[in-house]
């Protein structure tokens, strides 16, 4: 996770998160929890991810306005 913007962010969740084996066409939620700083109104979080031994991977922005 790589944050930009004022104020900390704080991961709740521990990672990585190991979720097994999945069958073809298969598909897994999982949810992370994030404790923000009360600074800033806006910031920009990078989530990087990835998956079957890193042949699959990628990243999302996370945008979050206060």
């Amino acid at each position: 996770m790589v944050s930009g913007g004022s104020g900390t962010v704080t991961l709740v969740t521990v990672l990585p998160v190991q979720l097994g084996t999945l069958a073809p066409g298969a598909s897994v939620k999982h949810g992370s929890g994030f404790h923000l700083a009360r600074r800033g109104p806006t910031r920009d979080d990078h989530a990087y991810y990835a998956a079957n031994s890193g042949a699959y991977s990628g990243s999302t922005v996370l945008n979050v306005i206060r």
